[in-house]
């Protein structure tokens, strides 16, 4: 089985510990590449998450307030090419939003 990449994005607002279980739990497993993808406490550029297999959102405070174009444009054109989206917590509404640009449901 090829290694699947698995993308967290450390969005602006975010949860620690919304990120910190995804990173433990699948950094430990067989399989899975992990990286942490954004403008801060990231290990990587938010660029990096255009080709991973697998993209995590996770939940951020203050979620009235839109997450920035460049997420938002990432999670979704993440989508249109059929990445495995995983929204945590308040993170499901970025995926919202993201898919509402585009009439996605």
């Amino acid at each position: 089985m090829a290694e699947l990449t698995v993308a967290i994005l450390a969005v602006p607002r975010l949860i620690a510990l919304d990120l910190s279980i995804p990173l433990h739990i699948l950094g430990r497993c067989d399989g899975y590449r992990v990286i942490v993808c954004g403008e801060s406490m990231a290990t990587h550029p938010l660029s990096a998450a255009s080709d991973a297999d697998i993209v995590v959102v996770p939940g951020y405070d203050q979620p009235e307030i839109p997450l920035p174009a460049d997420y938002l444009e990432l999670i979704r054109l993440s989508a249109d090419r059929g990445a495995r989206m995983v929204g945590i917590c308040t993170g499901t509404l970025a995926l919202a939003a993201a898919a509402s640009w585009t009439g996605g449901t």
